[in-house]
């Protein structure tokens, strides 16, 4: 008995052969598919964890660099507060040079002053005085500047 005439046309050996051969077809590209997606995932899991790699060790030596940034801005600025000490220590040391020097000069100014407007209206000894006076000021501004200088 033929079973043949019983099934209509579209369910033929052929046609069914045919969709078979589909299946199989399409079975084989999902397959396909899905192996390159696996291999696409190993791929990218490799470069993931190389790039994990690479983040890491340049995270690292950001942290290093970091370090030694934050240790030279400390030494500045402890070099900073002494340079700022200094600065200070010198302004009082030429202030008090300042005032010491002045003195003497003053004292030679002054006297050469009285010598020049009245030196008519002292005697002999007045005007000795007054030259001793002259001479004291001016070792004590030489030794002032002696000892500043050496």
């Amino acid at each position: 008995m033929e079973l043949r005439h019983l099934l209509p046309l579209k369910y033929s050996l052929p046609g069914i052969v045919l969709g078979g051969l589909i299946c199989l077809y399409a079975i084989v590209a999902i397959v396909f598919v899905l192996i390159i997606i696996r291999i696409n995932a190993a791929q990218l899991k490799r470069q993931n964890k190389l790039l994990q790699k690479i983040v890491t060790k340049r995270t690292a030596d950001i942290s290093k660099q970091k370090e030694i940034l934050q240790t030279q801005a400390d030494q500045l600025r402890i070099n900073n507060k002494k340079l700022n000490l200094l600065n200070s220590t010198k302004d009082k040391f030429f202030t008090i040079i300042s005032h010491d020097l002045r003195s003497p000069f003053n004292s030679i100014i002054g006297f050469t002053d009285i010598l020049v407007e009245d030196y008519d209206n002292y005697d002999d000894s007045q005007r000795k005085e007054i030259i001793l006076s002259l001479s004291k000021a001016s070792q004590c501004a030489f030794d002032l500047l002696d000892n500043l200088l050496t």
